[in-house]
Formats: C-alpha cells, structure tokens, sequence
C-alpha cells in the first residue's frame, strides 16, 4: 500500500485529486493501492454524485455564509466538510462480482477493528456508516471500476457539529438506526487526536510506503473540466 502526503488549498482541488488517483490506477499506473488524508482548511458542502442540490442543501445559508457547494463523483448524501473532519480516500485492487455493499463490509471491517483497539463502542452501522455510542461519526461512499475501487470516507473528530443542521436540512432518506434523530441528535466527534487517526488509518490497510508521484496534470484536468465548473456541481 502506498501512502500519499499532499496538501491542496481548495476542497475541489482535493476531489479532483481523489478522482485522479483512481482513474490513473485505472490506466494501469499503480502496482499496489494508495491511501490519502486530508483535512479542508474551510467548510464545503459535498453532495453524491445523483443528488438533487435544492432538496439537500439549505443553499441560501451557503450562499450567505460563503460556502462552497461541490459535487463528488461517489454516491451516498450530502455532507459537511471542514477542519475537524478527516477525509481519507482509498483507491486499492478489487474482485469482480464483488458489489458496493460488499466493498463496504471489507474496507471498513479492518478500519473498524483498529479503531475498537482504542474505542472500544465503535460499530458499523447501516450500509456505510461507523457510529461510537450509538452516533455517527464516519459516512462512507464508494464507487467501482474494472479493476480499482475509489473508497472515500469522513471521520470526525472535532468538528462543530451544530453546523451541520445550519447548512443541511433533514436528509430524504437515512438508515433505520438514525430513528429521525436530527442532526445534532445523530452526529458525533470521536475524541481522537488527528495523528491518532492517521496511524489507525494506515494500520487498517497494512504498512505504507510513500507515493513519490502523483498525476498532477491528470488531476488539473479534471479540476478545470469538472470540479471548477458550476454546471457540474449544480446540475441537479
């Protein structure tokens, strides 16, 4: 497994990235998975790849506040972004037949066994959820090529929760354990420390050596084409 260290300004400069890298393991550029983590240094919005931005986003606020609205190429629901939220994406070798729920069961079993080790109420939850005392703390999404699986996930750790329910409305569709829970009700910060994560990140999926080059120009055409386009974040 390699690891990658990068740092990038924008949040859509960060999915631009996480797409490159599975597109450029696609076109047969990697010989082993490659694990990222990153952290925004300002708050976004992300909404999945099929959502509808006016039925998931309380757009006005966003407008207000300033706050971006971005669209990644993965599905699952909208979500909030910003420091206190880590974000890692996984882009590893996968076998056909396997499908998304699948591939949740299998990334996020070693993810969460390391993170019992030190949290020991830590369970999965729903589909793609990782929850600790019954409230969620890590939404995951995924998506599958021939042979790659892009796997991107959150985990927060001390974000201001309250923003959430400022820039989201209740979401269309939520898994049975939330039980109508708001926002407040329903999220929560694991109380670890950032490096604390990255290490538990890194022991889930096996050493790591450290990605020297990472596809620049693939990444800036996809940021050009796709993440800097408003057509592309509000097409729905």
């Amino acid at each position: 497994m390699y690891w990658l260290r990068c740092s990038l300004v924008q949040v859509a400069e960060h999915l631009a990235l996480e797409e490159a890298l599975w597109q450029w393991a696609s076109q047969g550029a990697l010989d082993q998975g490659v694990l990222w983590v990153w952290e925004p240094s300002q708050e976004a919005v992300v909404v999945g790849r099929s959502c509808q931005v006016q039925r998931e986003v309380h757009l006005q606020s966003c407008q207000q506040q300033a706050v971006p609205v971005l669209r990644r190429c993965t599905g699952g629901g909208a979500v909030v972004l910003g420091p206190g939220c880590l974000v890692y994406c996984l882009v590893v070798p996968w076998g056909e037949g396997v499908g998304p729920r699948g591939v949740h069961a299998q990334v996020l079993a070693p993810l969460a066994e390391q993170l019992r080790k030190h949290f020991p109420q830590v369970r999965q939850a729903g589909i793609s959820d990782l929850t600790y005392q019954d409230r969620k703390f890590s939404g995951n999404s995924v998506r599958l090529g021939r042979r790659w699986c892009w796997y991107h996930g959150t985990l927060l750790y001390r974000f201001p929760i309250h923003r959430v329910g400022e820039l989201l409305p209740h979401p269309p569709r939520e898994p049975h354990y939330r039980q109508g829970r708001n926002h407040e009700a329903f999220l929560t910060n694991l109380p670890a420390s950032r490096p604390q994560l990255e290490q538990i990140l890194r022991r889930a999926w096996g050493e790591c050596q450290e990605l020297r080059q990472w596809p620049v120009r693939l990444m800036t055409q996809l940021y050009l084409r796709r993440y800097a386009n408003p057509q592309w974040h509000f097409q729905r």
